[in-house]
């Protein structure tokens, strides 16, 4: 079950607070207007929940499951994207340029105003190229291109293939930015001859337990992984799990 992040104005209807913004990427307005989204892991289970009479209908519905999963990002779609989006991104939130461009993250602006209008991480599948997961300013999520969920790699990791002594999971993508370019200056400063390691998962903090158990392998590289989530009930609990 996803759990409650925030209230937010309704793009639909208006309203003030009446948009409640789940961690799973669903949304729903409790006001007249019905304005909602559900996760896609909620549209499969109610599909698996059929419960099958024989193994031939137990298969069929597999198969079904599968089809309705979101198609990895094409080509075609990064290529729109990159038109209407730009590598620079004006020291929105104080990152730089050069570690926007480092991890392949693009900015798109309002046309009227030149203000930042969404952020678009890219988000990767054994290290290709999967989805593009939106945040808006100030702060909203939803309306991803591609496979951007659970499945996915922890954002950053495909930046770091070779293991080392270290590796850092912060909660969200922009702390990962953050935290690796903080550590990119101090280690310039330090004379380091090798890049921080920080990642960070793409569904949130509540539920990443998963998606860190599902890549193993790639922390297993690590002679130690720190585990810096936010200060909060959430992120308390998911350094816990």
């Amino acid at each position: 079950m996803a759990n409650f992040v925030r209230h937010e104005p309704c793009p639909s209807c208006g309203s003030k607070d009446n948009l409640a913004i789940y961690d799973d990427d669903s949304y729903f307005c409790f006001s007249h207007c019905g304005y909602k989204s559900v996760s896609e892991e909620y549209k499969q289970e109610k599909e698996a929940s059929k419960k099958p009479s024989n193994k031939r209908k137990e298969v069929q519905l597999t198969q079904e499951v599968k089809s309705k999963e979101k198609d990895a990002v094409t080509q075609d779609e990064t290529d729109k994207l990159k038109e209407r989006t730009s590598i620079s991104g004006s020291g929105y939130r104080g990152i730089s340029d050069a570690t926007l461009k480092t991890f392949g993250v693009r900015t798109e602006y309002n046309e009227s105003t030149g203000d930042v209008k969404a952020v678009y991480y890219p988000c990767t599948e054994k290290g290709e190229l999967s989805g593009w997961k939106p945040r808006l300013h100030p702060k909203k999520f939803g309306g991803s291109i591609g496979r951007t969920g659970k499945t996915c790699d922890m954002f950053g990791q495909f930046k770091f293939k070779n293991g080392g002594k270290v590796c850092l999971i912060v909660g969200g993508e922009h702390d990962q930015l953050a935290a690796y370019q903080m550590l990119k200056e101090y280690g310039n400063r330090k004379g380091w001859d090798f890049d921080p390691v920080v990642v960070s998962p793409t569904v949130g903090e509540t539920g990443c337990e998963k998606q860190i158990q599902a890549n193993y392998e790639f922390f297993n590289q690590y002679s130690k992984v720190i585990i810096g989530l936010d200060n909060d009930d959430a992120g308390k609990k998911a350094t816990e799990k």
